[in-house]
């Protein structure tokens, strides 16, 4: 068993696209699997005189017969329940615009279109009566009754001309099924009930078919295929996040293969500033500016809280650095906090290489003064983060040669840092490092 076991997981592991493929084919496969099945229309297809035709047509106009439907039920012997109920029944199929005509025992009884009308038709001896017309007549006995008038049974003829008048009438029987089910069981047969009941079970098959099929390449593409990569874009805070100053760069990226992070936008950078003008009030103890900066801090904290609650585990990278935190990740590369923006930005491009992004990209607008401050300093966080590629692209509104070149490169970057990072953790000597004996 556990040599199977690998083999199947060989096979899967080594040829997944295959195995979804088969998946798929066989799930179109089903569609097809009862195609041979004939229905009434297909019984004579092959009948190509004009006049045979005509003539089958017209009698199928007349006489829908061979489209019946029977409906029966046990009874116990003709008496007042068994006739009260067939009544209930009958009254409910004539309700039935697919309905065309509908026969039973009661046909020989006086029709009534009230309950309380036909209680009060159904004396004594006109049960006895029938119950002895039924016994000496074979007109009805085996056809509309049981020989042992034990079962009752309702010969429903539906309009043909309906509009889809099979599935119409299918749903009625299911209904009236159910709505009998406690009070008496009720048989149905006929090929157009047959015929609706059994494309019911195709299509039902099917569906989970397609459910089974779904879960299954599902599975495979999580155990098989590798997470996208996740990249961070920081930058001025326009060109990082509109479309068309960054000339679609999200969906650039996104059409590579991999996960784009945003960086904080200017919600962000008004936060550090409430925070930081809260601070600065603390250490003056100005009374004044510490109630006003501390009731924007508190209004930005219950907005925050509010939002996190919301957005709860919906949102992968929820959890930003406040600003403590974003002054310890810049401190090692700008000693001064004073210029929010840069300090914003440098401190989530350090977020970035620490928390497990695979490539970082500074993108800002041309003569960007806080992105070309920026530029400068990732030099240094290069240094410390050699593993995660860093780059800064530069949008001036238009295509630039140069400018999709330089991303390209990035893009087989991370790549390839990945790779090596993948490999290395497998172990040294599938990355191609040689271990000196005594090392």
């Amino acid at each position: 068993m556990q040599k199977i076991t690998s083999l199947i997981y060989k096979i899967i592991a080594g040829h997944p696209g295959v195995v979804i493929a088969v998946i798929i084919a066989s799930f179109l496969m089903s569609f097809g699997a009862f195609s041979h099945v004939e229905v009434d229309e297909d019984f004579e297809a092959g009948i190509s005189d004009p006049q045979a035709i005509a003539t089958r047509a017209e009698y199928r106009r007349h006489f829908g017969h061979e489209q019946a439907i029977l409906l029966a039920f046990d009874i116990d012997g003709i008496d007042r329940n068994a006739l009260l109920t067939a009544w209930e029944l009958v009254d409910r199929i004539h309700s039935w615009p697919e309905v065309r005509q509908v026969l039973s025992i009661l046909d020989v009884l006086r029709p009534f279109r009230r309950a309380d009308e036909f209680v009060a038709y159904l004396k004594d001896f006109r049960i006895r009566n029938l119950v002895e017309l039924l016994q000496n007549d074979r007109l009805f006995r085996g056809y509309l009754v049981s020989d042992d008038l034990k079962s009752l049974q309702i010969l429903i003829v539906p309009d043909i001309r309906a509009p889809d008048y099979r599935h119409a009438l299918y749903n009625h029987l299911k209904e009236l099924q159910a709505d009998m089910s406690g009070r008496v069981r009720l048989h149905v047969f006929g090929f157009p009930y047959i015929q609706e009941r059994f494309f019911e079970f195709i299509v039902e098959n099917n569906r989970r078919f397609l459910m089974l099929g779904l879960i299954c390449c599902t599975l495979l593409a999580w155990y098989l295929f590798p997470d996208p990569l996740v990249l961070g874009v920081a930058g001025d805070l326009y060109t990082k996040v509109n479309e068309v100053a960054n000339n679609n760069l999200f969906l650039w990226l996104e059409s590579q293969g991999f996960e784009v992070w945003p960086s904080p936008s200017q919600i962000d950078l008004l936060d550090c500033g409430i925070t930081s003008a809260f601070l600065q009030s603390l250490s003056t103890f100005e009374i004044r500016k510490i109630i006003a900066a501390g009731t924007a801090a508190f209004r930005a904290m219950i907005g925050a809280w509010r939002i996190k609650s919301a957005a709860g585990s919906r949102v992968a990278h929820l959890q930003e650095p406040g600003y403590r935190e974003m002054l310890d990740l810049a401190r090692p590369y700008m000693h001064n906090g004073q210029y929010e923006l840069l300090l914003v930005n440098i401190a989530k491009i350090v977020d970035y290489c620490k928390n497990g992004a695979a490539g970082v990209i500074n993108a800002i607008c041309l003569n960007c003064m806080v992105g070309n401050a920026s530029a400068a300093i990732i030099e240094k966080i290069r240094k410390d983060h050699p593993e995660v590629p860093i780059v800064t692209a530069v949008f001036s509104g238009s295509e630039n040669p140069g400018r999709q070149m330089l991303l390209d490169t990035f893009a087989c970057q991370v790549r390839e840092a990945a790779g090596r990072r993948e490999r290395l953790q497998n172990g040294p000597e599938t990355a191609g490092i040689r271990l000196e004996k005594g090392a």
